[in-house]
């Protein structure tokens, strides 16, 4: 009958279901760390990955959000100027449309939209 040969575990001592007591990790070691045993969970490298992980993607939600931020302020701020190019975009085709031959349909349409983009303009010049 041969002995088996004894099985390398993981070098590292975890807490048990209560959090008081710890015992050896029984996990199979896979590597080997600065003359350690570890399991592939408790492996430095392993956890130094993870944690660099998590933080990158922390780093890139907040530079998303921060680019969102800036997006949102930039339209904001041109926003006064948008304002102003519609009114006298308005203000042309109202000049074309009382100084040149349009024929009935065309001016009734015209007529319509430009009520529509007067009624809107109070709303507009102010933003929410």
């Amino acid at each position: 009958m041969t002995i088996p040969a004894p099985v390398e575990r993981c070098s590292k001592r975890v807490s048990d279901k209560t959090g008081v007591f710890t015992h050896p990790c029984p996990n199979k070691a896979t590597t080997t760390e600065n003359g350690k045993p570890y399991c592939t969970i408790h492996a430095p490298s392993y956890i130094r990955e993870k944690r660099n992980a998590k933080r990158d993607a922390k780093w890139a939600a907040r530079e998303e959000a921060q680019a969102k931020a800036n997006l949102h302020a930039r339209q904001a701020s041109l926003f006064p100027e948008l304002v102003e190019a519609a009114k006298e975009a308005l203000e042309i085709l109202e000049t074309i449309h009382n100084t040149y031959h349009v024929s009935p349909n065309m001016w009734v349409k015209l007529t319509i939209a430009f009520a529509k983009a007067r009624a809107l303009m109070p709303e507009v010049e102010t933003p929410k």
